[in-house]
């Protein structure tokens, strides 16, 4: 079958891919089950087009600034697998994180043929408006769509508070500084892009979980005068400061008073604090190779048993104690040392810097992405585990959706076409 008679069906190939991932913001807060199956749907679609193809990307692919550093953090979790072996979860756990690399790398080869920035920003709005209609819903009718209850998004422990707030933490000041820097597009997508910035920003101080809105709200005022201290004077800066300043404190305000008390209560913090020093044990005794990723749960839980209680009186009067069972490290670098050791950190090092980088490189065209990579950075200091299975993934999706600006194509002029639509 010649070239000319694959295009067509290879093209179709590209747009189901596409597509298929532009439904990820929906499927991340809509079940774990969803999630995975969008991931291993485009991953599968994407090498079967390959190999109905018989087209070979990657020696292209290893060429992105992604690709390679993503591919060697996931051997540096193989390595400690093989060097430790499995925990408690076997050795599919660690090995199946291949997925997420499958899913970022299918996305940034179809950006080198067909625009993907502008799907993805919408996949991400649909993901809003989701959540937005579930939360209505489960207040006006006692449940959503899928059958969950009011109590799915009023809980922090539930399946769903982790990915709304994490979804949301990037989506308002990427949609916010989108409408507000853009000067180019019309009038009517600056608003719609500012209405779903808010919108994300609202859902984010329903969650109420303090360390996403800190890292959001961070993350929109680094992304605005990161772009304004590069065309305006130190008076502007200065305005634009203090208007982040009153526009947080506004924000504060207005959340309800059982939502302040979780901001200002201490007990996590000291709660952290246990997690930090815990985990520096754990990595001291494996610092080359860690302990494996997932070994870290059990690993942890007889590391704490070692630690005394040491139970604290805290400010307020009320008494910490310490719960000696956590997930994850509550601090990304500590995380990738305890589970893989200096090749997890180096690696995933490595790969944050050209992302980072190389997202400095074209700020000017597209600004948004300083807000992103704030917002992951303050996250990292005691927020999401890297390596569970929705951050790994929405962490590979907004890596997608940089890495397609800063490509081969660099975005072709496709979120510059959203002001003609």
């Amino acid at each position: 079958m010649s070239s000319t008679n694959h295009q067509p069906t290879a093209t179709r190939l590209d747009k189901f891919c596409l597509y298929t991932a532009a439904a990820f913001p929906c499927a991340l807060i809509t079940s774990n089950s969803a999630l995975e199956a969008i991931i291993a749907l485009v991953g599968i679609s994407w090498l079967g087009g390959l190999i109905f193809q018989r087209r070979n990307p990657f020696p292209d692919l290893l060429k992105d600034p992604l690709v390679l550093p993503w591919l060697a953090w996931y051997g540096a979790v193989v390595l400690s697998l093989l060097i430790n072996g499995p925990g408690s979860k076997g050795w599919g756990h660690d090995l199946i994180l291949f997925r997420q690399l499958l899913f970022m790398t299918a996305l940034l080869d179809i950006s080198r043929r067909m625009p993907i920035a502008r799907t993805l920003m919408i996949g991400l709005a649909a993901g809003l408006a989701w959540v937005a209609i579930n939360l209505t819903l489960s207040y006006t009718i006692g449940h959503d769509l899928i059958g969950n209850s009011l109590l799915h998004y009023q809980k922090k422990k539930t399946s769903l508070i982790g990915p709304i707030t994490g979804l949301t933490a990037y989506a308002g000041p990427l949609f916010c500084c989108f409408a507000l820097l853009r000067k180019q597009l019309n009038t009517r997508l600056r608003i719609l892009a500012m209405a779903v910035g808010l919108l994300s920003f609202f859902l984010l101080f329903y969650s109420g979980v303090r360390t996403t809105i800190i890292a959001s709200f961070a993350g929109l005022a680094v992304g605005l005068l990161w772009q304004f201290g590069r065309r305006f004077s130190i008076k502007s800066l200065t305005i634009t400061g203090i208007a982040c300043v009153l526009l947080l404190g506004i924000a504060i305000q207005n959340i309800q008073i059982a939502q302040i008390n979780k901001v200002v209560n201490l007990a996590s913090m000291y709660d952290r604090v246990k997690v930090w020093q815990v985990s520096t044990a754990m990595w001291q005794d494996s610092p080359w190779f860690g302990i494996g990723v997932s070994s870290f749960r059990e690993t942890y839980k007889e590391k704490a048993a070692t630690f005394p209680q040491d139970d604290v009186i805290m400010p307020n009067g009320t008494i910490f104690s310490w719960h000696k069972n956590t997930t994850h490290a509550h601090n990304t670098i500590l995380m990738l040392l305890v589970c893989t050791g200096i090749p997890g950190l180096l690696t995933f090092l490595w790969l944050f810097g050209r992302l980072a980088i190389n997202s400095i490189r074209v700020q000017n065209q597209h600004p948004e992405v300083i807000a992103l990579l704030t917002v992951f950075i303050l996250i990292a200091l005691v927020g999401y585990n890297i390596y569970h299975s929705w951050y790994n993934a929405l962490f590979a999706y907004l890596a997608a959706l940089a890495g397609t600006l800063f490509g081969p194509a660099g975005g072709s002029g496709d979120l510059e076409k959203l002001s003609h639509d």
